[in-house]
């Protein structure tokens, strides 16, 4: 009997619709990982400030047009000499996109590849040189230190957030904003973890935010996160975030 394989495309599609499904959802195989030598550092592909935990970049397909900013990931080696046994990194949180033309051709095309600062390759790695190993890797629960915050930028009619410090999936699907506690609008994905609204008048305003979780159905909603005295690219904090 002729042994049947399962196509490459049908497979990307499967690891992906694992990927986005679930918190401590199974473990997704067919990733590579690498490292590199700085993490927190500001304006990577999501567009975040310098943020204190771990961070990671995903390839075009793990980061999903943004779609993935802030989502928590926990890595562990697989199949390669320099992986330590039983071992499991700390949860890192996706910042950045890894470029297609990375050195390496490990991020080009539909790869699913995943790279992460030393001090968190070192726990899965005992060579530092080995460039890129076999990985799997799983969604899990993003936990944060109190609410969440807004990076906010804007003039007379036109306003961006950034959700920052967000907890359950890390990642939002949709961001809606009130005006002066005015009905609730849509943003606009701009792009990374940056929303935008064009067109309405902001300045002077107060602003609150419903924000959708890219796992799950229930809001977080932060009113008046931002005040009407509020002042161009500035970080507000809320005392609201998901469980």
């Amino acid at each position: 009997m002729r042994r049947q394989t399962v196509p490459r495309v049908l497979l990307l599609a499967l690891c992906l619709s694992s990927f986005t499904a679930a918190i401590s959802a199974q473990w997704i195989k067919g990733f590579v990982a690498s490292y590199y030598a700085l993490q927190n550092r500001p304006n990577g592909a999501c567009g975040y400030p310098v943020i204190h935990y771990n961070t990671a970049s995903l390839s075009t397909v793990g980061y999903a047009n943004g779609s993935n900013c802030g989502a928590c990931f926990q890595v562990r080696c697989t199949g390669h000499p320099s992986c330590k046994p039983n071992t499991l990194t700390m949860p890192v949180t996706v910042t950045n996109l890894c470029p297609p033309n990375a050195p390496g051709g490990y991020c080009a095309g539909r790869k699913l590849s995943i790279t992460l600062p030393n001090p968190v390759w070192n726990m899965m790695s005992k060579d530092p040189s080995a460039g890129v190993v076999p990985v799997e890797i799983k969604r899990v629960k993003c936990r944060r230190v109190g609410g969440v915050a807004f990076n906010i930028t804007g003039k007379e009619y036109y306003v961006t957030a950034m959700p920052l410090n967000v907890a359950g999936s890390g990642a939002v699907r949709r961001v809606d904003i009130s005006i002066a506690r005015g009905p609730w609008m849509t943003m606009r994905k701009s792009y990374g973890a940056v929303w935008d609204l064009p067109g309405l008048p902001v300045v002077g305003m107060s602003l609150s935010f419903r924000l959708w979780p890219a796992i799950g159905n229930l809001p977080l909603e932060a009113w008046d996160a931002v005040p009407a005295n509020w002042v161009n690219n500035t970080i507000y904090r809320t005392a609201v975030n998901f469980p």
